[in-house]
């Protein structure tokens, strides 16, 4: 079978040109990723790439993202982090976390978690806490680049605290 040169031309000439795509990712966009995540730079810009530069995707990408590297880190030792006491009238809670370093430890999101999980094991309870601990900490590991980890909890009831 013989092609004719005209043909193969007039392909060539309808195929539809590839956009590069981290031309159309702004550094704006990358921005905002960055504000509503408080990921790196770099992790924003990869994420809306593939996403093709849907927000919504990223976040997802992003999401998954830091379950891996959750993951990957999970077998460094944890030496360091915070304990946190909650209490109302009839109940206190106890929550630990923990971290590789005092430097994590001080960090305002590795607080802001464990107040988090703090109020959080007051209102519902230290067993729902540990069903839903796993996603809030995954986020800041990948923030922070650390071993996080959920440490023990303690919930005391009584008429007088």
């Amino acid at each position: 079978m013989v092609r004719c040169p005209c043909l193969q031309a007039r392909q060539v000439f309808h195929q539809k040109p590839k956009l590069n795509m981290s031309s159309l990712i702004t550094t704006e966009l990358v921005k905002e990723l960055r504000d509503a995540t408080g990921i790196s730079i770099m992790q924003c810009k990869r994420a809306l790439e593939e996403a093709d530069g849907d927000m919504n995707k990223a976040l997802a990408i992003l999401k998954k993202t830091s379950s891996d590297i959750a993951l990957k880190k999970n077998t460094r030792e944890v030496k360091a982090g915070a304990v946190i006491i909650k209490n109302n009238a009839r109940k206190a809670v106890i929550v630990t976390l923990l971290c590789e370093t005092d430097f994590v430890a001080k960090n305002e999101d590795f607080t802001s978690l464990l107040s988090q999980l703090g109020d959080m094991a007051l209102g519902d309870g230290i067993e729902k806490t540990k069903e839903n601990a796993k996603e809030l900490i995954n986020a800041i590991i990948q923030k922070t680049g650390e071993n996080i980890q959920l440490g023990e909890m303690y919930e005391v009831v009584g008429e007088v605290l």
